[in-house]
């Protein structure tokens, strides 16, 4: 009989070392009998002994070898008294359990989960033995609960801010490792800078005063805490206080025993630490593993929610800046053939967003002003012509019949066979701006048609550039067209007189060297060969302020035609100077500023009075101005 045990008790062995589960067999205390209460017997299981085990059992207990397994008290090999339910189904269920789920925190810190089936041996209403296997499920539950975490956060995140949803993500980090501290913080690899983002609810309600407040700081100044990013793989510190790394606690963090931190990657780059602290027991690889998970599956939903904050703020700003700058946009699908319009281009034609439907229809045919429908079915028709962009101008009538001036701007997108499959358009209300322009071409109109009267114009010489700038006004007083004319100095150098060359560039320089405005009356020979006299003065404008040292940049001046009147001085002053009759003189003096260039014969000799002279200059030093200040003066 004792052979025959033996030999059963062998091939259990054998059956035992031969599964990839982990099997064992536990004796139970003597005196477990199965009417005493559930509570008692579940007390006294605890106090089970192992007999058999096979490797997988040892790997499942953290055990070095089998050797140390044999023997030891099941509450000896887990933490507390976490298996309570578990051994009570055991015994209420006839001391038979199958594929029951279990999670058992190993002394050692691992969390084991498994689907275990137990089979109790009694004789004589006493356990006198309990066959336990077990499916090993712990990587996949691990994963099951990132999966799961995930899947809260992701919901979360749809009617939570970023940075309770930061807050959220650490709370979870906690609960799966056991945690009560825990960080989630984002670092800038191009800055080498740390911005704290979020402590867990449990860190920031009991533990610590430090603020969710986007602080940042460089790397050199952080603690043990980021070695993860100095060293770009995850830390395990089971030991804060001897760690040699550490650089102390701010003031108001929480106390330290121990820490994981966990690095983001992206790429090449480090993004984020997510980091907990404060375990009971020690953190291991499985912790890493579960936190590093986690981490990456964070970061994702983060950056969806920081995408979705940055749209939302990006779209915010679209519409102030549509209805800032009186633009509305639209979108034209081809293939779908549906147009989208943003809400501002509703309100720029009066109309509230969404009032209509057929919104191309609606646009060309009623908001279009009638005279310019055609032309803009055309345009629009001539983008799939040609497949190129477009601007126009057109004019639309309002939902409250006001007619406004719109310029509109269309960009065809094409597919891979140069098929056009989408357009996007912008319209803005120029309105304004035409009016504007509209009134200064008035004014502009206006002030050309007193400078023909008046026989004046101004100019504008670019100093450094060299370039030189007349009004339609001089170059009909110096009888010259504008593509006739090469807009430099030296080209105005060129028109005056040959006896006043000289003297002009004298007043000229004089006048920058001396920083005094330039005033003087001069001949010029014009273009269709008559001399005439003009009168001109202008001011400088200098790179700032009036200090020696700034160079001039611009001068800004006024020429007036002076011939008339210096022929009536000469004929006052010497009556006699033959070929010239009074009634000449008369007679263009009467018929304004047309006349004030009638006396079309070359002026004979030298001026009665110098041909050139400087006027006299302001006493308030005018001339050097501020730059875009300055004023022409002219008689």
């Amino acid at each position: 009989m004792a052979d025959t045990n033996k030999h059963t008790m062998g091939q259990h062995q054998a059956f035992i070392d031969a599964s990839s589960n982990p099997v064992s067999c536990w004796k139970p205390p003597e005196g477990l009998r199965t009417d005493l209460p559930v509570e008692q017997q579940v007390d006294m299981l605890y106090d089970s002994v192992c007999i058999k085990a096979n490797e997988a059992c040892r790997r499942a207990f953290r055990q070095d070898s089998l050797e140390s397994l044999i023997g030891k008290r099941y509450g000896d090999l887990i933490h507390g008294r976490g298996q309570d339910s578990f051994l009570s189904a055991f015994v209420e269920g006839g001391y038979r359990l199958q594929d029951h789920p279990i999670r058992e925190r190993i002394l050692t810190g691992q969390t084991y989960y498994g689907l275990d089936t137990l089979y109790g041996v009694v004789e004589d209403d006493v356990l006198i033995a309990v066959w336990s296997s077990s499916v090993d499920i712990t990587q996949r539950q691990r994963s099951e609960n990132v999966l799961q975490a995930r899947l809260r956060l992701m919901q979360y995140a749809s009617g939570h801010t970023l940075q309770e949803l930061l807050v959220a993500t650490v709370d979870e980090a906690e609960a799966l490792t056991d945690s009560t501290i825990g960080f989630f913080h984002f670092f800038q690899p191009s800055r080498q800078v740390i911005e704290t983002k979020a402590w867990s609810t449990n860190t920031s309600a009991h533990m610590c005063a430090m603020k969710n407040d986007g602080t940042l700081y460089a790397m050199d100044n952080a603690g043990a805490w980021a070695d993860c990013i100095r060293e770009k793989k995850p830390i395990i510190c089971n030991d804060y206080r001897s760690m040699p790394s550490k650089r102390g606690l701010p003031e108001g963090h929480a106390e330290v025993s121990r820490f994981l931190t966990v690095p983001v990657f992206r790429k090449d780059d480090i993004v984020a630490v997510l980091g907990v602290g404060n375990k009971a027991r020690d953190y291991v690889e499985e912790d890493v593993e579960t936190i590093t998970l986690l981490a990456d599956m964070a970061w994702d939903v983060t950056d969806n929610k920081r995408n979705e904050q940055n749209m939302q703020l990006m779209k915010r700003l679209l519409e102030e800046t549509e209805e800032l700058g009186k633009v509305g946009g639209w979108e034209y699908d081809v293939k779908k053939d549906l147009t989208y319009w943003t809400d501002n281009l509703y309100r720029l034609f009066g109309y509230e967003p969404g009032e209509f439907l057929e919104r191309h229809k609606f646009f060309t045919e009623t908001i279009v002003h009638p005279e310019d429908r055609a032309r803009m079915k055309g345009l629009f028709t001539d983008i799939f012509k040609h497949r190129k962009s477009v601007s126009a101008e057109y004019r639309a009538i309002c939902k409250d019949g006001e007619t406004r001036t719109f310029r509109g701007v269309v960009v065809p997108q094409l597919d891979d066979r140069r098929d056009v499959e989408r357009i996007i358009g912008a319209n803005q209300d120029i309105t304004l701006q035409k009016r504007a322009e509209e009134a200064l071409q008035a004014s502009q109109d206006k002030y050309r048609d007193a400078q023909q009267i008046a026989r004046m114009g101004h100019w504008e010489l670019d100093i450094p550039n060299n370039i030189l700038r007349w009004s339609d006004g001089v170059h009909q007083l110096f009888g010259l067209r504008r593509e006739d004319f090469a807009s430099d100095l030296e080209a105005f150098y060129a028109t005056l007189h040959p006896e006043d060359r000289d003297a002009v560039k004298k007043a000229y320089d004089e006048s920058l060297k001396n920083r005094t405005p330039y005033d003087i009356t001069h001949r010029i020979i014009r273009g269709d060969g008559k001399v005439r006299y003009m009168h001109e003065r202008c001011d400088t404008i200098y790179d700032d302020g009036h200090h020696p040292s700034h160079h001039p940049r611009r001068r800004q001046g006024a020429l007036h035609a002076r011939t008339l009147r210096h022929h009536l001085r000469r004929r006052r002053l010497s009556p006699a100077v033959p070929g010239h009759r009074a009634g000449r003189h008369r007679d263009a003096t009467i018929s304004a500023g047309a006349a004030a260039e009638s006396g079309g014969e070359h002026v004979p000799g030298p001026a009665l009075h110098p041909p050139c002279g400087s006027g006299s200059h302001h006493s308030d030093g005018r001339g050097s101005g501020d730059v875009g200040n300055m004023q022409a003066h002219g008689q």
